[in-house]
């Protein structure tokens, strides 16, 4: 998936495969930190 957004403020607005892509990103960098 392509991130379009500027900024993110809410996440109310975002779809579902925008959620997972955020998910994804934040476990990645917890892995990469322990």
């Amino acid at each position: 998936m392509t991130w379009k957004r500027k900024h993110l403020l809410d996440i109310e607005s975002l779809s579902v495969e925008e959620l997972v892509t955020i998910l994804d990103t934040a476990r990645a960098f917890k892995a990469v930190g322990e």
